[in-house]
């Protein structure tokens, strides 16, 4: 050994740290192109933090909802149902369809028209209705009839307030009042139960606890008999109630 090397001049002293580690995926052991990246360039694996897919076990971020290698859900109800955004919307468009489909199939079955009434009082020499048609096209009012079934009356026919014949038209949509007014034609059918000149006390006394009914004959258009017949669909409809409820159209009836 030369004077040189023993003085330590000769060869340069080595570095005894060691080498960086390379910073690899940590699925296929790719080397990622810096420290702390996130998603591997070659595989696509998730690195820190990470979770892994319930359905194909690869990387995923931490807490994700939905894997995109295999396409399946994490949480909740569709991670039961491996559904794809293609047949979605093909379940969306059918859905749209078959409710168009409904839609106009419940506008078929209902274009008939549906008339209901109730009494609603009297004034004067009228009785008032309230009729409404819930279909999908107009019905007509034929006739009215009172009936007195437990009153010392004859049952008498009433007819629309101002009106040339007897038809009334219900247009579908809302409520309408409808008058009817007997005046002048049930002061005959009174008589002998209440003497003339009649007292309005006694006769509103008498009404008490004891109803009358009221006869409606309806045709309504659009129904399905009307596809197998010639004649038109007609029906009758009854509304019972107090006989407290036209008192005044009794009294003025039968006592004025």
């Amino acid at each position: 050994m030369s004077r040189q090397d023993a003085e330590g001049g000769g060869i340069a002293p080595q570095d005894p740290s060691p080498l960086p580690e390379e910073n690899r995926c940590i699925e296929c052991k790719t080397v990622l192109p810096a420290h702390g990246a996130k998603q591997c360039i070659h595989c696509h694996s998730w690195q820190n933090p990470r979770s892994r897919c319930i359905i194909c076990r690869r990387t995923i971020p931490l807490n994700a909802k939905f894997c995109n290698e295999c396409e399946s859900y994490q949480k909740g109800v569709r991670r039961y149902f491996n559904v794809s955004t293609t047949a979605l919307a093909l379940l969306t468009a059918l859905f749209s369809v078959l409710s168009i489909i409904i839609s106009q199939g419940s506008a078929v079955l209902h274009r008939h028209s549906e008339t209901e009434f109730k009494v609603t009082g009297a004034q004067g020499s009228k009785i008032y209705l309230k009729v409404w048609n819930n279909g999908g096209e107009a019905s007509t009012l034929l006739s009215y009839r009172l009936k007195f079934a437990e009153f010392p009356i004859r049952d008498v026919d009433l007819f629309p307030e101002h009106a040339q014949e007897r038809r009334y038209i219900i247009p579908s949509g809302r409520p309408i009042e409808v008058a009817l007014e007997a005046y002048g034609r049930l002061k005959g059918t009174c008589r002998p139960a209440y003497p003339q000149p009649c007292e309005p006390t006694n006769v509103l006394q008498g009404l008490g606890g004891r109803y009358v009914t009221l006869e409606v004959e309806i045709e309504e258009s659009g129904h399905l008999w009307n596809l197998i017949s010639t004649h038109p669909y007609r029906r009758t409809q009854s509304d019972a109630f107090s006989g407290n409820t036209i008192g005044e159209f009794i009294v003025g009836g039968c006592c004025v």
